[in-house]
């Protein structure tokens, strides 16, 4: 369980990373209909998953 949630987690701040890169090259339709997926919320997640693993640990 520690193992997936730690792995969660560092998935979510790769791909929050990848959001934040691209997020300037998509088109201004696709940026409009990924309005709820944030990096920053992609990071929120990535922090609660580790947090929780590391509580459980």
């Amino acid at each position: 369980m520690v193992y997936f949630l730690l792995g969660g987690g560092i998935l979510f701040t790769i791909l929050a990373g990848l959001l934040a890169i691209t997020t300037k090259s998509l088109d201004l339709y696709i940026r409009d209909r990924y309005f709820l997926i944030l990096p920053t919320r992609l990071l929120f997640v990535s922090a609660l998953l580790v947090l929780t693993a590391l509580a459980i640990w």
